[in-house]
């Protein structure tokens, strides 16, 4: 059984989210197209969806669909191609150089949520990758400030 932290990379292999560096996986290439049977959003959350550690439920949005750790909110599903992944202020500060240099990524001002954009086959690894990201930055606690419970995704 996989933990929270296994993906499986485009070869098929598995590979931990902890054991590639983010910055790989932002900078791995935005050139594999998806093939069209299912749209990206539906296979990212089909795979994460069999995560232990996430459960589907509704969006406190109130658009498409969420998967949610036991504390909080963590993804958002909007459209076919719009992704909004809740990390804590920890997280965004530590990757936010990296973050701001993805084209698949969106940061608001002021937001704990980032939206990917899901363009193509790399998009999902990247979206696996924060995933794991979100879950640790999570499970590992707040500091003071964070605003763990926050509903304002950024489809608002």
């Amino acid at each position: 059984m996989k933990s929270v932290f296994d993906f499986e990379t485009k070869t098929g292999h598995s590979q931990t989210a902890e054991g590639l560096h983010l910055s790989q996986v932002l900078v791995a290439g935005r050139c594999a197209r998806h093939d069209g049977r299912m749209t990206l959003a539906s296979r990212a959350m089909t795979r994460l969806a069999n995560w232990p550690d996430l459960a589907e439920s509704l969006p406190s949005c109130g658009t498409g669909r969420a998967l949610c750790a036991a504390q909080c909110e963590i993804v958002h599903f909007h459209s076919d191609h719009d992704v909004d992944l809740h990390l804590t202020d920890r997280a965004i500060r530590r990757f936010e150089d990296h973050l701001k240099t993805s084209t698949a990524i969106r940061m608001v001002p002021g937001s704990r949520w980032v939206t990917i954009h899901l363009e193509v086959d790399s998009d999902i690894d990247l979206l696996l990758t924060l995933v794991s990201v979100a879950l640790q930055a999570h499970l590992n606690g707040h500091m003071a400030g964070d605003d763990i419970f926050s509903a304002n995704c950024n489809d608002r």
